[in-house]
């Protein structure tokens, strides 16, 4: 007499004659194993996109389509040098750059000169700021301690505005901000490379922001 346990049971009639079921897996009739394990795949295949989409979706992650122009069905855009108007030199430099490789990367619309364009995207840097955020003691070479600032937060302000050529109406205009925040040390040079690098992070991101915007659903 064979064991109870089911393996064992399929294995014990298996043994002696033809049987629908081996190893525990139903095997239905017409239905080669190669084609139920086929089957099988696909299940699984689904079933996992099912799970990544729960988890994107729980995460906060959304799907967003982009319109194959900017608004007014403008294809062809010049983007001239940002204006700035804070102290920050080169400051529009790095803007202006961050959004057109934004556009270079998604060659959604063409990127030209102002003479072949039929709009512009006119960038305005409005303020920046510096601001403290961490201090700690430190002593200064034998000499009384003092209070330093060891963490900063930099901040920008910047519009950008979508304007047809022709007549200059608006198609599209947002004002857009973000921060970055800093470690600082005693070197000054180091401190002013970092202080350039946030403002590197934050033009990368509002610029990202402004491009995906201006090419939503409108």
């Amino acid at each position: 007499m064979p064991p109870s346990c089911p393996i064992w049971l399929t294995f014990y009639q298996t043994r002696g004659a033809k049987s629908r079921f081996k190893a525990g897996r139903p095997r239905a009739s017409g239905l080669s194993i190669q084609g139920y394990y086929a089957t099988l795949g696909a299940m699984w295949k689904w079933i996992v996109v099912a799970a990544l989409l729960i988890v994107c979706l729980g995460c906060g992650y959304g799907f967003v389509m982009l319109q194959d122009t900017l608004p007014g069905g403008v294809k062809r855009v010049a983007i001239p040098t940002f204006n700035n108007r804070t102290h920050e030199a080169g400051l529009e430099n790095v803007f202006t750059q961050a959004i057109r490789n934004e556009f270079f990367k998604s060659k959604i619309v063409e990127v030209v000169a102002k003479e072949e364009a039929q709009a512009e995207i006119i960038g305005t840097i409005n303020s920046i700021g510096i601001q403290s955020m961490a201090h700690s003691e430190r002593d200064l070479s034998g000499r009384a301690k003092k209070i330093l600032a060891n963490q900063y937060s930099a901040n920008v302000d910047v519009s950008v505005v979508l304007s047809r050529i022709p007549d200059k109406k608006i198609l599209w205009e947002r004002n857009l901000s973000d921060a970055r925040q800093y470690i600082t040390t005693e070197e000054l040079l180091k401190n002013e490379v970092k202080q350039q690098e946030a403002f590197q992070k934050i033009a990368l991101y509002l610029m990202e922001q402004a491009h995906d915007i201006m090419l939503e659903d409108f």
